[in-house]
């Protein structure tokens, strides 16, 4: 007669058990831990440093639970991760403790890590391709899970944050700005992702030219770009989960698609700078809320001051210019952009940066509202004299929208804080950098306090002891 369990089902029963359970370390029990199974909570994935978990467990004395924490904020659908071995996460399989930690226990190896053999392993065999997920997964139902104060800080435990304390402890943690993208489908330094990022062919640019040399900007609708495909909507609410958490709206470009929209209309910046170009670090993200009806920025122009022929051909054709991408629909009750077309500013060859107050009178009939759909694009020389208008209450929704500058090769650098590459996006330390550095320019611009202005020059250092590190294991 055949026993009733087998060998085979205890070994299946006991592989069940060790991979879903918790253990739970306390000095109230023998030997310092218990392991426990919690149903509901074994359908928890594994985030570690490639997709960053939301949640940690801990042991509650008082009320004899384990409480699971948010340690960044979860929003409706995202998926619940958890880290199942934080020591042991990130780790080359050879290094681990016990070797091929998560290969043993759990039946895979982490996405993103390397797998670096040692020269004194003796290691024989075929390793299992890593993998990223599973079929089973727990989402959140709740619209937002604000995170829980954490204790874990790069910056050293000071506060430089208190209204964020998030982006204070996780600026440097890619695998926290992944998490807080993954669900919408957008990407934080994914390779894969960067070598599939296209650019436009070359478009006949006649009138776009003429439009720039006799009235300052060029105009362009999706309509004249249909090759083009962004994920608007994701862009969009990635832009409201900042918000929610207190953060400036400029950090989105810590995500691959808001550099690859810029970099997908290559083609038309090089026409229009007449050859090569490169990026200024100079870059920006609104939201601008109709609720409120918030404005855009007041009137200016980007450049050009005493030598205007240091940003303009005689011809009128520009050696930089600002590339400005609305994310939503804009019309005049958005806080659409308004211009004072080069064709009818009298100010515009001249000395100064500002028009007088009291010339604008005459003025007020040739200003040019651009409204403009989302996925379309506004160019305009730095010459150029622009603004936002206010928004109304009876528009519907916020107006998102994106601005970078470039310029010419021909011309000596125009910003003191670099220039980059147009071709290749900036890498992840680099992006903190960048942020970091317009923040300081631009806070006067919204009466950031200096809270902010300590937390980025903070930010800067943690971000540069990065990219220094990565030099190192370079060479």
């Amino acid at each position: 007669k055949e026993p009733i369990y087998s060998k085979d089902h205890f070994c299946h029963a006991w592989a069940v058990v060790s991979s879903r359970n918790f253990l739970i370390r306390h000095p109230r029990w023998i030997r310092g831990g218990r392991c426990f199974l919690l149903p509901f909570a074994d359908l928890l994935n594994h985030g570690g440093s490639s997709q960053g978990e939301c949640l940690r467990w801990e042991y509650n004395l008082k009320e004899d639970v384990i409480d699971f924490i948010a340690v960044s904020s979860i929003f409706q659908s995202q998926e619940l991760l958890i880290n199942y071995s934080g020591q042991e996460s990130g780790r080359n399989p050879f290094e681990q403790e016990q070797p091929f930690h998560f290969l043993i226990c759990y039946g895979f190896l982490e996405e993103g890590v390397k797998l670096n053999i040692p020269n004194h392993a003796n290691f024989h065999g075929v390793l299992p391709s890593p993998v990223s997920s599973s079929s089973r997964r727990l989402r959140s139902i709740f619209h937002h899970v604000p995170a829980a104060p954490v204790s874990y800080d790069p910056f050293e435990g000071q506060n430089w944050l208190p209204c964020t304390p998030e982006l204070q402890s996780c600026c440097a943690n890619l695998g926290w700005w992944r998490s807080i993208g993954h669900d919408l489908g957008l990407h934080v330094s994914d390779d894969e992702f960067l070598q599939t990022h296209f650019t436009f062919s070359r478009l006949d640019l006649d009138s776009a030219r003429q439009s720039m040399m006799e009235d300052g900007y060029v105009q362009l609708n999706p309509v004249d770009l249909p090759e083009w495909s962004l994920p608007l909507q994701n862009m969009r609410m990635l832009i409201d989960r900042l918000h929610m958490l207190q953060i400036p709206p400029v950090f989105c470009f810590m995500f691959d698609e808001f550099w690859s929209a810029f970099s997908t209309l290559s083609s038309i910046i090089g026409e229009l700078l007449g050859g090569d170009f490169v990026r200024l670090s100079d870059l920006w993200a609104w939201r601008i809320d109709s609720e409120t009806e918030q404005a855009g920025w007041s009137k200016h122009r980007d450049r050009g001051g005493r030598d205007v022929k240091s940003i303009l051909h005689e011809d009128g054709m520009p050696k930089s210019l600002t590339v400005w991408i609305p994310l939503s629909d804009v019309t005049a009750h958005h806080s659409c952009m308004y211009v004072l077309p080069a064709s009818k500013d009298p100010h515009y060859w001249g000395d100064k940066r500002s028009i007088p107050n009291e010339a604008w009178g005459e003025l007020l009939q040739n200003v040019r509202a651009l409204p403009v759909n989302a996925g379309g694009v506004l160019i305009w020389n730095q010459r150029l004299m622009h603004w936002g208008s206010s928004s109304s209450k009876r528009a519907q929704g916020a107006r998102y929208s994106l601005s970078t500058e470039f310029q010419s090769t021909a011309i000596p650098p125009l910003s003191s804080c670099g220039v980059s590459n147009p071709a290749s996006i900036p890498s992840f330390p680099d992006r903190i950098i960048m942020i970091a550095s317009v923040l300081r320019r631009y806070q006067h611009m919204y009466g950031y306090s200096e809270d902010w202005t300590k937390f980025s020059f903070k930010a800067e250092a943690v971000a540069k002891t990065m990219t220094n590190n990565h030099s190192l294991q370079d060479t």
